[in-house]
């Protein structure tokens, strides 16, 4: 019996086709296909300004930069996403403080947020807020952002899986003061890799374009120098790939959204419990909390036992390995976070996958039970 895979890239013809026209046009970094990419994602968001970089790590990264964040201050982040979310406020000399999650939307808790920065000492210290779409899920967010303004704090939101999403009319990433998008291959589109800084800030789009060129700006008509930066260019063939993927993105987070919620139907009555989530969610990866008495691991061990493929749900960051160690946090500080690091599951999804294929997900869900 074939393997039912975690994921499936959707790539074809279209983008074969591209990046042979790059090729044969021997301009291969940091083109027109690279600009016409930065526009369709700018105008999908509905921001001003989008700059391509390398991936979403180092656009998380440039926007803590462009907001000035660095030693003594404090970032406000999940607890619950990939570890580079954290590892960025690291990069900068800052601090992460975690706030935990809801436990059922995944998402940053906006009342534990408030209340910390209603309570804590030190929030006077904090300089930026940085709110995950977990897994596509913008639920929470206008809150959040309400939360923020009022105590005249900027936000990144980390969007890497949520590009396709909506809340309450307008995309994820046009929120905060800056948005941030993944293109990995495990995202809804993918450029193999790649990232997205969006903003409507021309000083902040201006600091980003500047960085990924090694500080290059164009003064008086003359290129120079202007900051020490880093080399985050994206090449021609990532950026015409982006194009292609831009227009099938609608489609894809269509065919995402119809899968998951099928798949909610059929999980639901086993007892796993789906992630709370958005009505505009473009859900990226399908998560499911097992029955409290089963753990995550015993349930991915089983699913892949029978030719499943699964994983965890996604990191518990304070309970990594450098984060306890550094900031010493148990079970107790966090304990939505532990509950879902302990219960989270990721399910196979792709568009295209066949009914089929998640009938035989479910059926060895249900024998877990047995």
């Amino acid at each position: 019996m074939a393997v039912i895979p975690l994921t499936r890239p959707i790539l074809g013809d279209d983008e074969q086709a591209a990046v042979a026209a790059v090729l044969a046009s021997g301009y291969l970094v940091q083109g027109p296909q690279v600009a016409e990419f930065e526009r369709l994602v700018a105008a999908h968001v509905g921001v001003a300004h989008a700059v391509a970089v390398t991936n979403c790590t180092a656009a998380l990264h440039l926007s803590l930069l462009a907001l000035g964040v660095g030693e003594g201050d404090l970032v406000i982040v999940t607890p619950y996403s990939w570890v580079a979310t954290a590892n960025v406020i690291e990069l900068c000399g800052a601090t992460p403080v975690f706030i935990d999650i809801d436990p059922a939307t995944f998402n940053l808790n906006v009342a534990l947020l408030d209340q910390y920065l209603t309570e804590s000492p030190e929030a006077a210290r904090v300089k930026a807020i940085m709110p995950v779409h977990t897994f596509g899920n913008p639920a929470g967010i206008c809150e959040l952002i309400d939360v923020a303004q009022h105590h005249g704090i900027a936000v990144v939101e980390d969007a890497a899986c949520a590009i396709g999403a909506v809340e309450r009319g307008r995309a994820a990433g046009s929120f905060g003061a800056i948005g941030c998008f993944s293109f990995h291959p495990r995202k809804i589109i993918t450029t193999g890799e790649g990232g997205m800084l969006v903003t409507d800030d021309p000083w902040i789009a201006g600091f980003a374009r500047g960085y990924r060129n090694h500080g290059q700006e164009s003064v008086d008509g003359m290129v120079e120098f202007v900051m020490p930066g880093g080399n985050l260019r994206i090449t021609e063939m990532q950026g015409a790939i982006g194009v292609i993927q831009m227009r099938r993105l609608a489609g894809l987070v269509e065919s995402r959204g119809t899968l998951s919620a099928r798949y909610d139907s059929l999980v639901t009555p086993l007892g796993y419990t789906p992630q709370h989530r958005s009505p505009g969610a473009a859900v990226q990866s399908y998560v499911v909390l097992s029955p409290e008495h089963l753990s995550a691991a015993s349930v991915i061990a089983h699913l892949r036992a029978n030719d499943v493929e699964a994983t965890i749900g996604t990191n518990a960051i304070p309970f990594t390995r450098y984060y306890r160690e550094q900031y010493q946090l148990s079970d107790r500080d966090l304990p939505a976070t532990a509950m879902v690091r302990d219960r989270a599951i990721t399910l196979p999804l792709f568009p295209g996958m066949a009914e089929a294929e998640q009938d035989r997900v479910v059926e060895v869900l249900a024998t877990v039970l047995q």
